[in-house]
């Protein structure tokens, strides 16, 4: 089972260009890290490579699709999209 958390951005490489102190991070921000036009289609990706793969936004929905996911013994992806701060 693969969990994609999508914030739609390479997050952590932000994260760390901010605490190296890059310079290019304060001003416009760095070129490359927001994967957005387009934006990466996850569940199409998956599903191409014969994958079983859903979208899941609610909590609730989330713990029983892992649960099940769990209980199978086939390749699975769950996407759930997260704040993109």
């Amino acid at each position: 089972m693969f969990v994609v958390c999508n914030n739609a951005q390479y997050g952590i490489l932000k994260v760390c260009g901010d605490v190296l102190g890059l310079p290019r991070r304060g001003v416009g921000g760095t070129p490359g890290l927001d994967l957005i036009g387009p934006s990466i289609d996850f569940v199409g990706l998956a599903r191409s490579l014969g994958v079983e793969a859903e979208r899941v936004t609610d909590p609730d929905e989330l713990s029983e699709r892992v649960g099940a996911s769990l209980a199978s013994d086939i390749p699975r992806l769950i996407e759930v999209p997260i704040a993109d701060d």
